[in-house]
């Protein structure tokens, strides 16, 4: 009976929750994490991750391709690979798939044959 009053129960409810319990927490963190933090940056800067590749033939076809893909990925690292017998143009450096195929389908517009690949270091 007392519910039916929209005033009524706007207050019982409003002294509920004001009255509600307060807590502390407290996180014990352990020190070596910072260490591990700074640790898989540094991996991570070394690691290229993720690259796209648009074209893979001839060395003549692909500098024409570097030269047209360096102005349309201007804010992008366009590079060129010899693997015998071709030579690939690869787009980018992503640290993460997520980032490479984000960017893919702007690559794709222009290139849709292009895909995202994980260079083998050979070093």
């Amino acid at each position: 009976m007392l519910l039916k009053n929209p005033l009524i129960a706007a207050l019982l409810f409003y002294s509920i929750c004001s009255y509600g319990q307060e807590g502390k927490i407290t996180i014990n963190r352990d020190v070596r994490i910072d260490t591990l933090l700074k640790m898989r940056g540094e991996i991570l800067k070394e690691d290229i991750g993720f690259q796209i590749q648009i074209f893979s033939g001839n060395r003549d076809s692909a500098f024409t391709i570097i030269a047209e893909a360096r102005t349309l990925f201007a804010n992008h690292e366009v590079t060129v690979h010899y693997q015998t017998p071709n030579y690939k143009v690869w787009v980018g450096k992503f640290q993460d798939r997520l980032a490479a195929d984000r960017y893919l389908i702007e690559v794709k517009k222009t290139y849709p044959n292009a895909f995202v690949l994980k260079p083998i270091n050979r070093d």
